[in-house]
């Protein structure tokens, strides 16, 4: 099965190999001279599409884009790009969950657009579930990720079920089709975002960085993405 066919049927896509070791080397050197590693910094909460020129390439890279390319009905481009960064010392842990809103330049009176929010001091909203149906997200691993520090699982197929109530949540992530996720580094995961998925703490002091980058499109209705202009 291709990854494109995997996405479509799956809601993800594992492809190791996939970025070689000196474009890796790349955008651990950048993103350490941004301080983007320091868990205190500032730097670990901005749009690394704008500020970084190593994530910025590889985001519009011809190969992944290809990928995208091939399984959605529109015009795809980068939207949002941000480390997940997870140790011993800066541990955590997200129960099983779809991703749900959006961050976008301000609040608007758009159709089917709810639970608006600010957070950090950016806008967020939770758009309508065709426009998360179509969105792409791409999990570049910088080192690594096992069951050991804290890979995540997922429920292939899920999300094929549009917005999931919580008690369903937990039901459908107690069923026996949860996967584990293990990726290598220079390893990615495509996965579409209302995949059901989980992030459990790591145990080990190996560390887990992973290079986020969200795909989407133009949303009209004058909602806007963050941080693009």
């Amino acid at each position: 099965m291709t990854p494109e066919s995997q996405i479509i049927h799956h809601g993800f896509a594992i492809l190791n190999e996939c970025i070689d070791t000196s474009r890796i080397q790349s955008l651990e050197k950048e993103l350490s001279e941004l301080k983007v590693f320091e868990f205190s910094s500032d730097a670990s909460r901005v749009n690394l599409l704008k500020h970084s020129k190593a994530v910025h390439e590889t985001a519009n890279n011809p190969e992944l884009n290809g990928i995208i390319t091939n399984i959605c009905d529109r015009k795809m481009f980068p939207v949002k790009a941000f480390v997940l960064d997870k140790a011993l010392d800066n541990n955590w842990a997200i129960p099983w969950h779809q991703d749900l809103k959006i961050a976008v330049e301000q609040q608007v009176a758009a159709e089917g657009y709810t639970n608006w929010s600010v957070e950090a001091g950016i806008t967020h909203v939770h758009p309508p579930v065709h426009v998360m149906e179509r969105l792409i997200t791409i999990r570049i691993h910088l080192d690594s990720a096992s069951e050991k520090n804290g890979a995540i699982h997922v429920v292939p197929g899920s999300h094929k079920k549009g917005v999931i109530d919580n008690d369903d949540i937990q039901r459908i992530a107690k069923g026996s089709g949860c996967r584990l996720c293990t990726v290598d580094s220079g390893g990615i995961m495509i996965m579409k975002p209302l995949l059901l998925h989980d992030s459990p703490p790591s145990h080990s002091s190996a560390r887990r960085r992973i290079l986020q980058i969200e795909f989407g499109y133009e949303l009209g209705n004058g909602v806007r993405w963050y941080d693009l202009s």
